[in-house]
C-alpha cells in the first residue's frame, strides 16, 4: 500500500517538472530585455520558429562530418 501511494505520489510531482525553457530568448537576459521581447513577437508571428539545437557525438573524430551520420 504504501509502496503504492509513493508510486502515485511520484507521478504527480514528476508531472510537474519542467524540462528545458519554457519561454522564448534567452534565459540569461531579463525578461524585459529587447532580445527576448523581440523573440517572443517573432514566435507569436510564426510559431515554431524558435531555435532546436542537436547535440551528436560519435565514436571517432570528424565522424559527424560523415554522410550518413548528417
Amino acid at each position: 500500500m504504501l509502496a503504492a501511494v509513493l508510486l502515485c505520489s511520484g507521478w504527480y510531482f514528476s508531472s510537474k517538472v519542467v524540462i528545458g525553457e519554457s519561454e522564448p530568448g534567452s534565459p540569461i537576459l531579463y525578461q524585459d530585455h529587447d532580445y527576448n521581447l523581440s523573440s517572443k513577437a517573432v514566435n507569436d508571428s510564426f510559431p515554431g520558429s524558435e531555435e532546436l539545437y542537436i547535440v551528436a557525438e560519435t565514436s571517432e573524430k570528424g565522424g559527424i562530418k560523415r554522410p550518413e551520420v548528417l
